[in-house]
């Protein structure tokens, strides 16, 4: 089961427009929890690169399903 704690979709929004994600930009998201930050950055981001960076175990379950 995907961890129900996934950032709101207005936060993320907010997130990646503060971050000024443009396309062939590299990302790292340390902490990325469940991963859905660096998810919508791929939006914008189809020919970059992102990396995840993840301690908890749960956390990267959940990455790995998204």
């Amino acid at each position: 089961m995907i961890n129900e704690n996934i950032t709101k979709e207005e936060i993320r929004h907010i997130s990646v427009s503060k971050m000024a994600v443009k396309n062939g930009d590299i990302i790292w998201d340390i902490g990325s929890g469940t991963g859905s930050v660096s998810i919508e950055a791929c939006r914008y981001n189809y020919d970059g690169g992102i990396y995840c960076i993840e301690k908890n175990s749960m956390a990267c379950n959940n990455i790995e399903k998204i």
